[in-house]
């Protein structure tokens, strides 16, 4: 069995050589096989999400794993005034986001330690890469850094029929983990203080909303 320190460098070097195929697009960061005008339609879903949730305040946003900015560059073309930080172990993406957005964290959103508190922290298909019996403690340690008033807004993949298919056929077992219809909204209402503001699932196919790829949660903290 891997080490945690042996998962993070495998995770490094994965994200290290998409980047370095795919650059800084939405394939590196989305679906790297799907046609481009239904990766950028999930991005869209995303970025309406994100913008929904976000409180009144220009404030901060902490950026949990960045990649090269994408949902942060949305943001700031909507809140001009609001400072950026982000966590990101791919090198390259680590410098795309410094150089456009704010400082960046070059390393694992598990060894990284917040030294300030934010109005929003947003994760987006970050949760997937730990492990069930450490979501809870990741949760609350960005939890944390969240001020009362600001928000926690959370973009994971849904574990849909294909997911299911897919898992039952791997010939080894799966690293990523896809989340229940309710498993995020009960992982994050356990948060101290927390109150669900937002619960939405995003579709690929318009009107019929479906397959469901990935949902959202946006928690707010109250004082």
């Amino acid at each position: 069995m891997r080490t945690e320190e042996e998962k993070i460098e495998k995770q490094r070097e994965s994200w290290d050589a998409r980047q370095g195929v795919y650059g800084n697009s939405l394939r590196s960061v989305l679906f790297k096989n799907l046609p481009s005008s239904l990766n950028n339609r999930l991005h869209q879903k995303h970025v309406d999400f994100v913008l929904k949730s976000l409180p009144e305040c220009q404030g901060s946003l902490l950026d949990v794993g960045c990649g090269y900015g994408r949902m942060s560059a949305e943001v700031q073309r909507h809140k001009p005034s609001m400072t950026f930080e982000g966590v990101e172990i791919c090198a390259e993406f680590a410098d795309k986001f410094r150089q456009d957005l704010g400082d960046c964290y070059h390393g694992s959103a598990v060894s990284y330690v917040p030294s300030a508190q934010f109005d929003v922290v947003l994760m987006v298909t970050i949760l997937m890469y730990q492990t069930p019996e450490t979501f809870s403690e990741f949760l609350h340690k960005y939890w944390q850094s969240v001020k009362v008033g600001g928000v926690l807004i959370c973009v994971e993949p849904y574990r849909n029929m294909l997911v299911r298919y897919r898992q039952y056929n791997a010939s080894e077992p799966q690293t990523e983990h896809y989340f229940e219809r309710n498993q995020l909204k009960v992982l994050l209402s356990a948060l101290p203080n927390s109150s669900v503001t937002c619960h939405q699932q995003f579709g690929l196919l318009p009107l019929v909303n479906q397959p469901v790829l990935h949902h959202g949660i946006t928690v707010y903290k109250e004082s």
